[in-house]
């Protein structure tokens, strides 16, 4: 991101406004020149870094710039653009587009589109923007307001084929309504953190919209993400600060290396700072209070401006459990620069190291056929461990980049044996289970069929230190391991054969 964009009167704390400002640049709508010095003299007297605002004339009517501002896109890949919906409203305040009051908000996209000297493409369709989260490729999620609100105005085939047409979007999934009775936005339930990692609501089980909430978080886990795998999907507890009124952390800004959380004053705070720092390893979590409600919250008041110059790394990664056999291991990238400068000398880069070792090695990646795709091989001959890596790239303007966007707090990972020969052991898979997990003392593994053949059972720590090592003789067809000796921490079990290999993720906790 380039920055976030707000608007004055403000309708966030300038504590905030101070912490954006640190580090990135805080573009702020104002109605005119009178009102662009109230804003000045508060925010000087605030001690906010005035280097790092820029201030934009646009007459407003309501500090939800979420809900009415500007979608970025690449037209082709290649232009920047500022996809441009309706907006008039919510459906759920009484008087809803009769008349609109929401005139000005609706005409400050195009505006901003000439301040930023982006392409200005207008939508047709509403697509308010607290109920629009989009994975950054061509899925996007929203609550099924999203299809009430646009009745009247296009059919809900319409609406699918702009979204497709003009943002690239094919895959759009529809959760239930969230709530009873309210504004029914997506960004108080649920956030994606990356894209295969989303975020969503817990309530109190005796909270009205408890099975709700359970329902939404069951459909994220049936769905894929861009590379073919299912969600993984972290629950964040929202306790109530008013009645019923629950705390919405999901409501929260990511702004480059930042999160900006909502906190209510009441004690579930602190597990939600916490449950985003595990989440989002490498990420500086700040909590701010506000005069935030359990459906608007500080994402609703804060809307991101997409740096058109901006380093992009796609890469997919292995799927769970996967082992590779003992070969040269190859990786693709795809890296691009949206401002086509050119990358520093050695990048962009791997990342690797192997699990019985500390040490992190690097490899430059290089380019190949294909536009903007890049290769790397590496040597993993008689390998039988972890095999950690992850990507970075640097251009001349100083832009920098990671994949995974956590990295290296955060990296990808994949199971390397020195078995020549490793193929899926799918007659096993579906009836391989462990319990309890997590456990304390023991370990039982058990199988759905008795097993043919020698099998091996390992258990490693995250280092890749092999701690366990045990038969399955043919004919068994379950195991259990002592794990009184081990310490509370995630581990990886590994049950393989001559030609076949499985790895399961195991908690002990003591």
């Amino acid at each position: 991101m380039r920055g976030v964009l707000i608007r004055h009167p403000f309708g966030i704390q300038v504590e905030l406004i101070r912490a954006m400002a640190y580090q990135d640049t805080v573009y702020i709508l104002v109605n005119n020149a009178n009102a662009q010095n109230q804003a000045t003299n508060t925010l000087t007297a605030g001690n906010v870094s005035m280097g790092h605002i820029k201030f934009i004339t646009a007459s407003t009517n309501s500090h939800w710039t979420r809900d009415w501002g500007p979608q970025f896109v690449f037209v082709n890949d290649t232009s920047p653009a500022i996809a441009d919906p309706i907006f008039d409203g919510y459906p759920w305040v009484p008087g809803f587009r009769y008349p609109s009051p929401y005139d000005d908000d609706d005409a400050v996209n195009a505006i901003l589109a000439q301040f930023f000297g982006y392409q200005h493409l207008p939508l047709g369709v509403y697509l308010t923007g607290g109920n629009f989260m989009c994975d950054g490729f061509s899925q996007a999620f929203s609550t099924a307001q999203m299809l009430s609100e646009n009745m009247g105005t296009v059919s809900s085939d319409q609406f699918l084929d702009v979204l497709e047409n003009q943002m690239g979007i094919d895959d759009y999934v529809f959760t239930i309504n969230p709530e009873y009775y309210g504004i029914q936005h997506i960004d108080c339930w649920a956030k994606l953190l990356d894209e295969e990692t989303v975020l969503v609501k817990e309530l109190p089980a005796s909270h009205p919209e408890y099975d709700r909430a359970e329902q939404i978080a069951a459909l994220f886990t049936t769905q894929n993400n861009h590379f073919g795998q299912p969600y993984r999907v972290i629950r964040i507890f929202c306790g109530l600060y008013s009645g019923n009124n629950a705390a919405a952390y999901t409501n929260s800004l990511i702004l480059n290396k930042r999160v900006y959380v909502p906190i209510f004053g009441i004690d579930s705070d602190a597990i939600a700072l916490q449950t985003y720092r595990e989440a989002m390893p490498g990420y500086e979590v700040l909590g701010f209070s506000g005069s935030w409600y359990h459906y608007d919250a500080l994402h609703c008041r804060t809307m991101g401006i997409a740096d058109r110059e901006m380093l992009r790394i796609v890469h997919q990664p292995f799927p769970a459990n996967t082992v590779i056999p003992s070969s040269p291991l190859s990786l693709n990238a795809k890296i691009k620069s949206y401002g086509n400068h050119v990358f520093l000398t050695g990048y962009p880069k791997l990342w690797y190291k192997f699990g019985n070792s500390d040490t992190w090695q690097s490899q430059e990646l290089l380019s190949t056929t294909d536009p903007d795709v890049y290769h790397a091989e590496v040597d993993i001959a008689n390998q039988d461990t972890e095999f950690e890596y992850y990507f970075q790239v640097i251009d001349s303007s100083g832009r920098e980049m990671f994949k995974p966007l956590m990295a290296p707090a955060k990296t990808y990972s994949v199971m390397l044996s020195a078995t020549s020969a490793i193929h899926d052991l799918a007659d096993l898979n579906s009836g391989f289970k462990l319990y309890p997990n997590p456990t304390a003392n023991s370990l039982n593994i058990k199988l759905n069929q008795e097993a043919k053949q020698d099998l091996e059972l390992c258990l490693y720590n995250l280092k890749g230190q092999l701690l366990i090592k045990q038969k399955l003789p043919p004919g068994s067809a379950i195991k259990t391991i002592s794990t009184e000796n081990l310490p509370t921490g995630v581990y990886l079990l590994r049950l393989s054969g001559t030609k076949s290999s499985l790895r399961r993720k195991i908690c002990i906790v003591k």
